[in-house]
């Protein structure tokens, strides 16, 4: 009983903590770290949780390339907006519920894939997700995970064989000059400035004290990678620039003229780097895939 209580305060929400701003931005959560969107991809058909902020696309080529998709963290509108758009042959592959990854009771053993995105720093207790996530998944299934994360990066992400990235950017150079020019321009978003750069809503959250420069919430790297190796062997990591992070950041909400000067800055930094060249201590995106740990000797294939 007293397991069972605990399992309940750990999936609870800790509605303090603020999503990342590129959550809930369609473009700008499918750009963040399309790496890990790819490895998705790849696999070979089977059952998949998205949850957090996955990015519709992905959902829907998963459904389309016949894996059987179950899509938690949706509102009803949402929902209903997505189910009516959506065609026959991926509708049928398809399950769409409109509520969190922690409200939703699953069966051990249901999913091959576990595809967690934003999920951990909005719960009390990261740690209980990730075992409700080895609970859920089937013997030698596989979390990917993706979230924000801060602070000195645990040696086991910079060794060569679990790094999945190139050590430079497709143009050498561009991060020593766009961290210099982002830096300066982020008080403007609270500026009188900010209604030539940001849309309404992003200005209404603004006005909230949501500071989009501001990833006070962002979870600790060795947290994340303690919670992860205790229930799951670590595989592959994907380790996003600060500067990627930062202009995902700013592309959600953007108007369109700052949008398109974004997106061609997105296009200088590398979708995922090596090591330390991640940012050092600053927030940045990082991906990871671990299997469920076996017990007793077993492996299924």
């Amino acid at each position: 009983m007293v397991r069972l209580r605990r399992e309940i305060e750990g999936v609870r929400r800790n509605h303090a903590v603020p999503p990342p701003p590129h959550a809930g931005h369609a473009l700008a959560t499918a750009l963040i770290l399309p790496p890990l969107d790819a490895w998705l991809l790849a696999q070979p058909p089977g059952r998949v949780l998205l949850a957090g902020s996955a990015p519709r696309h992905l959902a829907e080529q998963l459904a389309g390339a016949e894996h059987w998709v179950s899509v938690t963290d949706l509102d009803e509108v949402e929902l209903r907006a997505w189910h009516a758009e959506l065609r026959p042959e991926v509708a049928a592959h398809l399950t769409l519920l409109p509520r969190g990854y922690g409200d939703v009771a699953f069966g051990p053993a249901s999913f091959d894939r576990i595809a967690l995105f934003d999920t951990l720093a909005s719960y009390r207790n990261p740690a209980w997700v990730l075992n409700k996530v080895a609970r859920e998944l089937k013997p030698d299934g596989l979390l990917a995970l993706r979230e924000v994360v801060s602070g000195a990066l645990p040696s086991e992400w910079s060794t060569p064989p679990l790094v999945q990235a190139p050590p430079v950017a497709p143009r050498v150079g561009a991060e020593r000059w766009l961290a210099p020019v982002l830096q300066p321009a982020l008080p403007a978003l609270h500026s009188r400035a900010a209604p030539w750069l940001v849309d309404g809503p992003t200005q209404e959250a603004l006005d909230r004290g949501a500071h989009l420069h501001a990833l006070r919430f962002a979870l600790p790297a060795t947290e994340v990678h303690e919670g992860v190796a205790a229930h799951l062997a670590l595989e592959q990591v994907w380790l996003g620039s600060a500067e990627r992070l930062m202009l995902c950041g700013l592309l959600a909400g953007a108007r369109p003229w700052l949008a398109k000067l974004l997106q061609r800055a997105l296009q200088m930094v590398p979708a995922a780097v090596a090591g330390e060249a991640a940012g050092g201590d600053r927030p940045r995106c990082i991906g990871l895939v671990a299997r469920r740990k076996l017990t007793g000797g077993l492996q299924f294939r």
